[in-house]
């Protein structure tokens, strides 16, 4: 079912309060929260766009049984807002915290999806954000804006980390669009890059790792450096930085478990993991390495296959075994090759890349003029 963006009737067609009065519906006080909203909204991101729909409603879809539909856009409510612009003022970040200040957030401080948990070993404050919690579905896109707002001005004047807990989010929950958070991170404060330490993602999926990674061409290369991937709760928790420091989390995330994901067959970049320790490598690389560094007097080990049984074995044992993987030590040395050989060959791209691989084979015309 369609639901506008910042108000609609069950057709999805915006309403005014003042034809709501004259088909003999009174307009409640959520309906004129909601038009203030908009009036304010429309001023704002027309600032930022020049003349035509704003931003903000043009770049919204809502989920419906038939497809992704656009929301109404900011032209359809400009019709029906009043004409005065709202007094607030003229820097962009400046005016969506005034706009904060007005609005009532105690039906989303129920929710408990945005908090701050004490602070870290570095005496950072620790933002947590439960996004399986998160309304979308249910409150306007603007008052949610309105209330990270609200709640992270204060708590980024100084140094801060930020958590966030992917588990169980409903797949059919509504989203802005990617143009929608470009134009939302340029209209935030430098305080909020500046002062980020660290941002740990619990339970990341692929969309998430794709949605960072969209932003390659706005972010410096040192934020990425701040990323932090989790799959558990207890990987987070061994992290340093909140070791002996208690972590507010929510009991569905705690017990939360990623379905394993397939080993043999997915891209490098989806299985390697980045931590404050350094690169992990999927386990059927580590273990399979560690297992021939103990056998590497062995004649033939990569040469010689191993038993075809025991390799689909293996094989299909690593695929269900997720960040743990299985032991190697009592295993046969040629299976192991043989399973360290196939893993390679199943990537979707080859470890040196396909870009890379005109300048690999020209590394022997390079070795044979220096020689």
């Amino acid at each position: 079912e369609s639901q506008a963006f910042f108000g609609s009737t069950a057709s999805g067609v915006f309403v005014p309060p003042e034809e709501r009065t004259a088909t003999g519906a009174a307009p409640t006080q959520e309906d004129l929260d909601k038009e203030r909203r908009v009036e304010a909204m429309i001023s704002l991101f027309e600032d930022e766009d020049g003349p035509g729909p704003g931003a903000l409603g043009r770049s919204m879809e809502s989920p419906s049984r038939t497809g992704s539909q656009p929301m109404l856009t900011s032209s359809d409510y400009r019709a029906h807002a009043p004409r005065s612009n709202p007094a607030v003022p003229a820097d962009h970040y400046t005016r969506l915290v005034e706009m904060a200040r007005h609005e009532d957030f105690s039906d989303l401080e129920k929710m408990h999806f945005l908090y701050q948990s004490g602070k870290d070993a570095l005496q950072r404050n620790i933002i947590v954000v439960i996004s399986g919690k998160i309304p979308a579905d249910t409150v306007d896109m603007a008052k949610l804006l309105l209330y990270f707002v609200h709640k992270l001005d204060p708590l980024v004047n100084e140094d801060y980390v930020l958590v966030i807990c992917n588990s169980q989010v409903p797949t059919s929950s509504r989203r802005p669009n990617f143009s929608w958070f470009k134009r939302i991170y340029r209209m935030f404060q430098r305080k909020y890059k500046k002062n980020v330490g660290a941002i740990y993602v619990l339970h990341p999926t692929t969309t998430t790792k794709m949605f960072f990674l969209s932003f390659r061409p706005f972010l410096k290369g040192k934020f990425y450096k701040k990323l932090f991937y989790f799959n558990d709760v207890q990987e987070l928790l061994r992290n340093k930085n909140f070791s002996n420091r208690p972590l507010e989390l929510p009991e569905f995330v705690v017990r939360y478990r990623m379905p394993p994901k397939q080993v043999f067959g997915t891209p490098l970049e989806e299985v390697v993991r980045e931590t404050e320790d350094g690169i992990v490598l999927p386990p059927v690389l580590e273990l399979s390495i560690a297992c021939l560094k103990e056998n590497v007097t062995l004649e033939g080990v990569f040469r010689i296959s191993g038993n075809k049984a025991e390799i689909d074995k293996l094989r299909e044992d690593f695929n269900g075994a997720g960040d743990d993987g299985i032991p190697l030590a009592s295993t046969d040395p040629y299976a192991v090759g043989s399973l360290l050989k196939l893993y390679l060959r199943e990537l979707p791209e080859p470890l040196l890349t396909f870009p890379m691989y005109n300048d690999f084979l020209g590394l022997e015309d390079v070795y044979q003029r220096s020689a």
